[in-house]
């Protein structure tokens, strides 16, 4: 019996698509461009879809980044003004001064490590100067300009100041917790320590940058499972995010042959509430 070979599909649709063709070749011209316009329409859709589709992200995207320009413009320009203000608030506190300052930008990342001010040289900050609120500290100056200062907060992770408690004076290094972008540890802490849930940490004025007293914060968790520093978890008094006016405290120096720091001149202070 011969062999016959089984037909596929595909071989169909090829037989199809030449029978397909003969019988165009039949039809008239004037009804051949009738029935292939439509066809080419259909068959030019997604094409066209497509390239709207392009269109579309590419104008924008044009527009998106436009906007963003216009931002930052915006952000630019208004830093500019705000820095440029006359009003400079001061309280004096006879060997030192309190020159108010407004927060015109912030870190990107989470707006509470660091915050640029509208002060800076003219108005006699220098590195090193401590930047407070009422209810505590919220950093230090680490660079200025003419008419603009940045502070590093008590919540970028390098930060580091000498605390104590001031219920009975214990010290510590006080820093940011890590993995808690909102919460400060006691470091070096003896596991015999007298640090109870409560406790009002304070700065020791030990190193000379920050003033002895100034309210760091208050002791909200003390873990039972110690290594071999015992675990102090401090919460700010200060709320970073929603801060928009600080203090800049500014030493008066008043010999002029004098070569000190402002991290020289520690002294104690009672912040008006």
């Amino acid at each position: 019996m011969p062999y016959k070979a089984a037909v596929s599909k595909y071989d169909r649709i090829s037989v199809g698509i030449v029978i397909l063709a003969l019988l165009v070749n039949f039809i008239p011209p004037a009804s051949k461009l009738k029935l292939t316009h439509p066809l080419a329409e259909v068959l030019l859709l997604p094409n066209r879809a497509i390239a709207f589709v392009k269109s579309f992200i590419a104008a924008n995207r044009n527009l998106t980044q436009r906007m963003t320009q216009i931002a930052c413009e915006l952000a630019v320009e208004n830093a500019r003004l705000k820095s440029t203000r006359n009003d400079t608030s001061t309280i004096s506190l006879g060997n030192a001064n309190l020159l108010s300052s407004q927060i015109i930008a912030r870190d990107m990342s989470t707006l509470k490590r660091f915050l640029l001010l509208n002060r800076g040289t003219v108005h006699k900050i220098q590195i090193g100067a401590t930047a407070i609120t009422p209810e505590g500290i919220v950093g230090r100056v680490i660079a200025v300009s003419p008419h603009q200062s940045l502070v590093q907060t008590i919540l970028e992770p390098d930060f580091r100041i000498a605390a104590l408690n001031s219920r009975n004076g214990e010290l510590a290094i006080c820093r940011p917790k890590y993995n808690n972008e909102d919460l400060l540890e006691l470091d070096y802490v003896n596991p015999d320590a007298d640090f109870k849930i409560g406790d009002t940490v304070l700065s020791s004025g030990l190193g000379g940058i920050f003033p002895k007293g100034l309210k760091i914060g208050i002791v909200i968790e003390i873990p039972t499972v110690q290594d071999v520093f015992k675990k102090v978890f401090v919460k700010p008094f200060v709320s970073l995010s929603k801060v928009d006016n600080i203090y800049i405290i500014v030493h008066n120096l008043h010999s002029p042959d004098t070569n000190s720091s402002l991290e020289s001149l520690p002294f104690e202070l009672n912040l008006p509430e």
